[in-house]
């Protein structure tokens, strides 16, 4: 089977965030080479950070070696659950209902659109396992931890890019251009789950409606009962307003600091 646009333009995005997975603990270590009192890090604690040389050997090398490991775990640890689980799977299920599409298009007996109605269901089953998995864990901290991480790299870059060392600064871009690719791609593309269902059902309904036979009335039911798929956290689900409320949440929220700040300097 050819891989869809949609998977290609997903295997790019998490292809770039595995380099930047990479460059995190890099960064980190390059941050601290050249700006130990760097808070919130273990050797901002040291009275005497501002004197540290890293030309001997000594506790301080070993404290570098410990933030940097730390860093590293941190975030393969965090993102292989995103990774493989949640994009992956938002993926898989677009793949799956194209599928049911193109199948419901070419359906024209009574026992083929019932084959149809079975396929969705079995997709839906699959989607309500997909959901239980991530409501627990996965989908409330992918949307509330990638918008503050949206937000600090924003303000960071924009108010603090002359008092942060480079090249340790660049972590913060590099992971703004990836929470906000995140906050735009992610999300849409989970909302097409929802959306994509909704106009399947909608189609296919007026399709059978226009079948003739003794079991029409027993394929309309069928069709009522049938509901839409959606990638839910909490009590709501990701629609297609979601990526641009959490654009717009983010701006704002980033504003509100950059003023708040400034209003600080001015007194």
């Amino acid at each position: 089977m050819k891989m869809s646009t949609t998977a290609k333009v997903m295997v790019c995005f998490m292809t770039t965030l595995q380099y930047s997975v990479i460059g995190f603990p890099v960064g980190i270590f390059c941050l601290l080479v050249f700006d130990p009192c760097f808070p919130p890090f273990l050797l901002s604690m040291s009275t005497n950070c501002s004197a540290i040389k890293w030309t001997n050997f000594g506790p301080e090398i070993l404290v570098l070696v410990f933030e940097t490991w730390m860093a590293a775990q941190a975030i393969y640890s965090g993102c292989i659950w995103a990774f493989y689980i949640l994009f992956v799977g938002i993926t898989c299920a677009l793949n799956y209902l194209q599928v049911v599409r193109c199948k419901m298009a070419r359906a024209k007996k009574l026992v083929q659109h019932k084959l149809c109605i079975r396929t969705y269901r079995q997709v839906h089953i699959v989607e309500k396992m997909f959901n239980d998995y991530l409501m627990a864990r996965i989908t409330p901290a992918i949307v509330m931890a990638i918008p503050a991480i949206q937000i600090v790299t924003q303000f960071v870059s924009v108010t603090m890019h002359d008092q942060i060392a480079m090249p340790g600064f660049l972590v913060f871009p590099l992971f703004l251009v990836n929470g906000f690719i995140n906050n735009v791609l992610v999300f849409t593309l989970a909302s097409w789950i929802n959306s994509t269902s909704k106009e399947m059902l909608e189609k296919f309904g007026r399709q059978v409606a226009h079948v003739g036979g003794k079991g029409r009335a027993y394929l309309r039911k069928e069709v009522q009962s049938l509901n839409c798929m959606k990638i839910k956290f909490g009590t709501n689900f990701i629609d297609r307003g979601t990526p641009l409320v959490i654009q717009n949440f983010c701006l704002a929220q980033t504003m509100s600091l950059v003023l708040i700040r400034s209003s600080k300097a001015h007194k």
